[in-house]
């Protein structure tokens, strides 16, 4: 029996149970408990952390040696100092002193110097989805979880947000490339089988959504859609790719539900994919196949190269070692289109969906 390799897995799920865990970066505090209902702009953990560290010459500005300091020091580490609060003191025919050059608090003092850190960074973990808090991770975070319609993306532009969903267009037919009636955009996530235009995707943004999620964008389009206030998502890639139906009528199931976007860069070694999550909570849920899993006949899996790129299709065979036109030698698999044609392609030139 021949065995797939190893291939990436991007979830388009009806139902799931998605698990995900935020966390701050340095302990802080945690703001909400377990049970409690989050959406993505709720800020669910925060900590601060000094904005800039002083380092004053104690010993220097008295006129002493660094163990004679130590005498004259009238203050602790930990104590919180305004500008011009006393540090040091040295008493003589000439009396010196060194004060706080600006508000902050004594870090440390040490071989006559003393740390002081002011102002004050604050750092802030969002939820960015709708789910509950299943564990509160002391100090630092939240495991939280979601039940839910899931579908991942391959590109996101970092932001996050929700509405009700709305989608545009029959991917069976011609991209309708950002020509959508100006009643399903505002404040809604609106979802699209494509946009190659500039004006197209100025059209969308002058509707109002809350997010967008496109099946493909234009590669030119990118630095547009990196610098929008509102989230957005890549499904497939960037370019003339055929649509995808699988992606787009899964959303389409659920149109008018209310769903959270989670743009966030793909970065797989953090195990992070951009992701469009939708509350659901009926019937049994589908398991989490992780990052990658198997090859296996009967997988519906997206075409990455070849003449087929960007199409999906189902494993009907898995092939041993073959040699193709490209020069590359590897395992191969039979792919059934959905037009019933099949092709034969390298095994790494293909994404599970699941």
């Amino acid at each position: 029996m021949i065995r797939g390799m190893l291939a990436d897995v991007l979830q388009v799920s009806p139902h799931t149970i998605i698990r995900r865990t935020r966390r701050l970066p340095l302990a802080g505090r945690v703001l909400v408990s377990d049970g409690d209902a989050v959406r993505p702009e709720d800020v669910i953990a925060e900590a601060s952390f000094p904005a800039k560290v002083v380092t004053l010459d104690l010993s220097r500005g008295l006129g002493i040696s660094p163990t004679e300091t130590d005498a004259c020091v009238v203050r602790e580490p930990g104590d919180q100092l305004k500008e011009g609060d006393l540090i040091a003191q040295c008493e003589g025919a000439l009396t010196r002193l060194v004060r706080s050059p600006s508000d902050g608090f004594l870090v440390d003092i040490s071989h006559g110097r003393a740390i002081l850190a002011t102002g004050t960074e604050v750092v802030r973990v969002r939820a960015e989805m709708i789910g509950f808090v299943e564990e509160v991770i002391p100090e630092f975070g939240v495991i939280l979880t979601s039940e839910c319609s899931l579908v991942q993306g391959v590109w996101g532009n970092g932001l996050a947000g929700a509405g009700l969903l709305g989608v545009v267009g029959d991917p069976k037919e011609e991209p309708v490339d950002g020509e959508v009636p100006e009643t399903v955009g505002e404040g809604k996530i609106l979802a699209l089988v494509s946009c190659f235009d500039l004006s197209g995707l100025h059209r969308l943004i002058n509707l109002g959504p809350a997010g967008l999620i496109f099946g493909t964008l234009a590669t030119e389009l990118i630095p547009t859609a990196r610098q929008l206030a509102i989230p957005v998502i890549v499904l497939q890639g960037f370019g003339d790719l055929p649509p995808d139906p699988v992606s787009i009528d899964m959303l389409a199931s659920r149109e008018g539900a209310m769903t959270s976007l989670n743009a966030i860069p793909c970065d797989l070694y953090q195990g992070h994919r951009p992701e469009v999550t939708i509350p659901y909570g009926e019937g049994e849920p589908e398991a989490d196949l992780g990052l990658q899993t198997q090859l296996t006949v009967g997988q519906c899996v997206r075409i990455l190269s070849g003449e087929a790129i960007g199409q999906t299709g189902e494993i009907v065979a898995l092939v041993g070692a073959e040699v193709f036109e490209s020069g590359l030698h590897g395992p191969a698999a039979r792919i059934k289109l959905p037009e019933g044609e099949e092709v034969q392609l390298p095994q790494q030139n293909l994404t599970i969906l699941h």
